[in-house]
């Protein structure tokens, strides 16, 4: 993440009051209600507070790590974590639609910012180069066992092509 990435994220978060933090949760509570998801509006309150409690950690991956790994004991969907393809892309949605000045770039901030979870983390769930909740991936008889990172590569260039 950049340095303006940051403040973006910093910013956007510190624009919603209670008030909007509250109708951020209803918001995300809704996109998230669907039959694949169980307990939306708890996920939702969760996720809402995670951020609250991690988005001054960003600038300190160190630190975010430790507290992010804390926090995903908590998840209340387990045995699942966040994914990007679910919960990322509605909490993209919701605070879109209440942050008083959402941009493209405080888009893409956030979306850098899920991708630091992914990465101090080390959770290939949360990033959005992850398989869809179900979907597997396997290796073929006789490969290596490659990296996480390069199967994120390897995923990135077979969708190039």
């Amino acid at each position: 993440m950049t340095g303006d990435d940051l403040r973006r994220v910093a910013d956007s978060w510190d624009a919603l009051d209670g008030t909007a933090r509250r109708e951020l949760e209803r918001r995300l509570a809704a996109a998230l209600d669907q039959p694949a998801v169980s307990d939306a509006a708890e996920r939702a309150i969760w996720l809402v507070e995670a951020v609250g409690d991690l988005v001054g950690r960003l600038a300190v991956p160190t630190e975010l790590g430790r507290r992010a790994r804390e926090l995903a004991r908590t998840w209340p969907g387990r045995p699942d974590h966040p994914r990007f393809a679910c919960e990322g892309r509605a909490w993209l949605q919701a605070i879109g639609s209440v942050s008083p000045r959402w941009t493209e770039e405080t888009d893409a901030a956030w979306r850098h910012a899920w991708d630091l979870l992914a990465e101090v983390l080390d959770e290939e769930s949360l990033s959005p180069f992850a398989p869809p909740p179900g979907e597997q991936v396997t290796a073929r008889p006789g490969d290596a066992a490659p990296s996480q990172k390069h199967q994120k590569h390897q995923k990135n260039q077979e969708r190039t092509r």
